[in-house]
């Protein structure tokens, strides 16, 4: 089936909501990628799929997509089955939440004290976990945030993948306390996880939240003990282009275990290309790290992501096993993909910058 990239066809995401509790099991799992912060099936190690998206890494989504759309003019075939964040991702990735039946989620959070106008801010913090990273509202997140959890929001909004319900599990918020506001800054010590079928990720850190004109937006929070806002590149250069397929960069987000690279991609032939070649990323030692798959509007990654030609989309490689740090300033994306009727592949060294 083909799908137009402009048509911009949506589907209702259909959150069940529910009120019986849920156990979270104090385990740490490694997770490995898919989309985003803030995301999904089986565990498998190398690949991009038992971590949550939408956050930023990404989760294993069960069930196919048969819907989706890329970013661009042209014409996308087989959008793929992905496993939101999540992020990522998210997720983000790669981050989501269950609900009383017809209303808000319930409130799980022990609110310890805190200094006046605590309750404004802790009302902030669980509506952002509970009702914006829970359920990937990219849209939300985007309103809810500052800095570069704006952009990091805006890449998934861009993936426009929803995430379903049993991949991305539930948040729960154990205990959320306000240490400080000074200003128009706040920050909130935050006990908070996300349990699903094979993945758990771990909130528990500071929450940073900037006053705004209409109310308090979340800055930076954690996951995994990692800071996320420092997690997201949004000024990165680089790219490559060969035998008329061109990759552009637009942003990257470092994760423990994963990395993800944002891309414009364009295929400029008139043949069909299929994203099946291994990918992986280079660091700056010359190490080889992790595998991945390319991420375009859906999680599928049963089957590789399909252009037909003279088609653009907006895609993410979600390279699992692989950690790169943070004060790491360029790296080689590694991929390729397969034109219609040819026995060679068309492999691709790109070049990645952080500004």
């Amino acid at each position: 089936m083909l799908l137009s990239v402009n048509s911009r066809a949506t589907i209702p995401a259909i959150i069940a909501r529910t009120s019986a509790p849920a156990m979270v099991i104090a385990v740490r799992l490694s997770m490995v990628p898919p989309a985003s912060g803030y995301g999904t099936t089986t565990t498998r190690p190398v690949e991009p799929e038992n971590s949550p998206r939408g956050l930023p890494k990404h989760a294993p989504r069960p069930g196919r997509v048969k819907w989706g759309h890329g970013a661009g003019e042209g014409t996308l075939t087989k959008p793929v089955f992905r496993p939101f964040f999540i992020a990522l991702t998210v997720g983000a990735a790669v981050v989501m939440a269950a609900c009383t039946t017809g209303g808000p989620n319930p409130p799980t959070t022990s609110t310890v004290g805190g200094p006046p106008g605590s309750a404004a801010v802790n009302a902030a913090v669980r509506d952002y976990f509970l009702n914006v990273l829970g359920p990937g509202d990219w849209a939300r997140m985007a309103e809810e945030s500052t800095g570069n959890l704006v952009t990091l929001a805006g890449w998934l909004q861009r993936q426009n993948i929803v995430p379903s319900e049993s991949s991305r599990g539930k948040v729960v918020i154990q205990q959320q306390r306000v240490t400080s506001i000074s200003g128009n800054e706040a920050k909130v010590a935050l006990v908070a996880s996300r349990t699903a079928e094979d993945y758990q990720v771990d909130y528990t850190g500071t929450v940073t939240l900037n006053r705004i004109s209409n109310g308090w937006k979340v800055a930076d929070y954690f996951m995994d003990g990692q800071s996320v806002a420092a997690s997201v590149f949004p000024n990165v250069s680089g790219g490559a282009t060969k035998s008329g397929v061109a990759i552009r960069p637009v942003g990257v987000q470092l994760l423990p275990g994963q990395v993800n690279v944002w891309a414009e991609i364009t295929n400029h032939t008139l043949s069909q290309l299929s994203w099946n070649q291994p990918m992986v990323v280079i660091d700056s030692q010359g190490r080889q790290l992790g595998q991945g798959s390319l991420y375009v509007s859906s999680p599928d990654d049963n089957e590789p992501f399909i252009m037909t030609g003279n088609v653009s989309a907006f895609g993410d490689f979600a390279i699992g096993n692989a950690t790169l740090t943070l004060s790491m300033r360029s790296f080689t994306l590694v991929t390729g993909a397969t034109s219609q009727g040819s026995k060679w592949p068309v492999d691709l060294r790109v070049p990645v910058r952080l500004g």
